[in-house]
């Protein structure tokens, strides 16, 4: 009864019914509790912790999600030991608890390692007893054949073709497994350097987004320490206050880019449409936004949701600190077999010969598109502000 209340929540959770889903996993454990049932207790725990981190109640999300991983250790089951510290790390980001958060994410990293290393071994295992499998059953029938040859008294020549047969035979059965255990290696070997490059990419992301951050808030703690100037304290002070502010929204746009929950065209959308109204709430320009009625379920990677993202972001920048628009639009449409994300202001305009005043910042964004097979341009005229087309391919 148990499991059938778990798999009932987990249909639900899965419809987002949230409430039904709830109402079945308690159902859940109030039954696996009357036989001691840890392993079906880790996974109702666990699946509520998650939904409470869904709808916003964190702290519940927190207390459900602790007791699951206590369960999940306790019966060894490294799937949902993995899935716990996932949700942890995300509900630890979202209380601005960033070690928390940032130890729960290398103990998940930590146990995928393991659950993939403990699927590697299996499958050499069973490939090991495939192949002595085989190898007595070869054997056997050698036997078998010899017998039989020697009670007909074969000629030396049938003799031959035999033992030619049986070697072609062993030839090809070493063939067979050198080729599965070369295909087992080099599937691993892709999957620890994807492991490497995710690793790589998160280090630099916070080298990137958070040091220099965090260098520049040193150094204004050293200037207050070594002056009584009440002025220049108090402007030290309110440089500090805006670097923690910008350093905890690059920490939230980098936990974004981790979390795989948000590997859709549909989240990436809609985390642009928040930001643009966000980031165009307390300034007198007119933003109009424009989204495709519905969005294909197509996965994309955090690398590429990311760096999409950040394109967008600098376009905004740019707008606001370049352009002296009053009017903005941001429209994002599909096209078949990719999509366009479009602005279009109405500022000052410039000169397309001369945009050293961007710096290198539309080299970086024509990169980052580069780099995802995507596309970027800028069209402008002096006096009829500008329009910045982003594109990027749907497969």
């Amino acid at each position: 009864i148990a499991p059938l209340y778990l798999n009932i929540g987990d249909l639900y959770k899965d419809q987002k019914n949230y409430d039904e889903a709830l109402r079945n996993y308690f159902e859940s454990i109030k039954t696996s509790e009357k036989t001691g049932n840890e392993i079906i207790l880790a996974a109702s725990y666990v699946q509520i912790g998650s939904i409470y981190e869904a709808i916003g109640d964190l702290s519940k999300a927190l207390k459900y999600e602790t007791v699951g991983l206590e369960y999940a250790k306790n019966t060894d089951q490294k799937d949902k030991i993995k899935n716990a510290y996932r949700i942890l790390a995300v509900i630890h980001a979202k209380n601005k608890n960033y070690k928390e958060a940032f130890e729960s994410e290398q103990l998940y990293l930590l146990t995928y390692e393991e659950i993939f290393n403990m699927e590697n071994e299996k499958n050499i295992t069973k490939l090991q007893m495939q192949y002595e499998f085989e190898k007595k059953e070869a054997e056997a029938k050698a036997k078998h054949d010899q017998e039989v040859a020697l009670a007909q008294k074969e000629t030396e020549y049938q003799k031959s073709i035999r033992n030619y047969i049986f070697m072609g035979m062993g030839v090809i059965v070493l063939f067979f497994i050198v080729l599965l255990i070369q295909r087992n290696k080099i599937a691993k070997e892709r999957k620890q350097k994807a492991l490497e490059q995710e690793r790589s990419r998160i280090s630099r992301d916070l080298h990137d987004d958070l040091g220099s951050g965090l260098t520049g808030i040193l150094m204004m703690s050293d200037q207050i320490q070594a002056t009584d100037n009440k002025e220049l304290i108090g402007n030290s002070v309110e440089k500090i206050k805006n670097s923690s502010r910008y350093m905890v929204d690059q920490m939230g746009e980098i936990i974004w880019a981790m979390n795989a929950k948000n590997d859709t065209m549909e989240n990436l959308f809609s985390y642009i449409h928040t930001y643009a109204l966000d980031y165009f709430e307390n300034q007198d320009i007119k933003l109009q936004i424009s989204l495709p009625e519905k969005t294909p379920d197509i996965v994309m990677s955090g690398m590429m949701r990311r760096n999409i993202f950040l394109v967008v972001k600098e376009s905004l920048n740019n707008i606001t600190k370049h352009a002296h628009a009053t009017e903005v639009s941001m429209k994002i449409e599909l096209n078949g077999s990719g999509v366009n994300i479009n602005f279009l202001d109405n500022g000052k305009g410039f000169e397309m010969e001369k945009t050293r005043k961007f710096g290198n910042g539309l080299k970086n964004m024509e990169s980052r598109m580069t780099d995802i097979n995507g596309t970027f341009r800028i069209e402008s005229v002096p006096g009829k502000g500008a329009k910045t087309f982003i594109s990027f391919p749907l497969s």
